[in-house]
């Protein structure tokens, strides 16, 4: 199952189409809105509401096309590297690269290819966005949401690999203060100790 902006609650098994909507960009009037068959994602900004500075413009509007167009590998990459320049201007903590970190996490949950490398991102993001407090905080909550459940997804579909990432769920479930689902990570891992030797 996947925690949708909108609150939804789809089973990845079924891959159903995500629900349309407007991804949104910088505020430019010039540009009008851009429709897209992917959820929303969160505005840009130090404000976690304002628009990009100028120079990332162009690429976030690349990125904006790529999405709508339904390309989301070209999508994701101009997100990472877009969020590399924000990070090597801003920092990593900056709203700005949260935020891209944040669409560019999104964007991997809609694409369905690789759920371990979708798993890591989507930890990173929680992590990062809490740690940041990043607004709004019930991007945050769906965003860990979408970890725990991913998780548990991978721990039913493949016990062999959920022990790498029990640690990470269970740090973000309990930085979140998530006490019920920390304690499903806890007995999962109580039910499947990791090898020694």
């Amino acid at each position: 199952m996947i925690v949708c902006p909108d609150g939804t609650v789809l089973d990845v098994a079924t891959h159903p189409d995500p629900p349309a909507a407007t991804i949104p960009g910088p505020a430019r009037t010039e540009v009008p809105p851009l429709h897209s068959p992917y959820p929303d994602v969160p505005p840009l900004g130090e404000d976690w509401g304002d628009p990009l500075p100028d120079p990332f413009h162009v690429d976030y509007d690349r990125l904006r096309d790529a999405a709508g167009a339904g390309d989301l590998a070209e999508a994701i990459g101009i997100a990472y590297r877009l969020e590399q320049r924000l990070t090597d201007e801003f920092g990593a903590s900056h709203p700005h690269t949260v935020n891209l970190l944040t669409v560019r996490s999104w964007l991997t949950v809609c694409r369905r290819t690789d759920p371990a490398e979708t798993l890591s991102l989507l930890v990173l993001t929680a992590h990062r966005r809490w740690r940041a407090g990043a607004k709004p905080v019930e991007v945050t909550y769906r965003t860990a949401a979408n970890a725990f459940v991913l998780w548990h997804q991978l721990a039913d579909a493949d016990p062999g690999s959920a022990p790498r990432w029990a640690g990470p769920v269970l740090d973000v479930m309990t930085l979140l203060g998530w006490g019920n689902r920390s304690q499903v990570v806890r007995e999962w891992k109580a039910k499947h100790p990791v090898p020694t030797g």
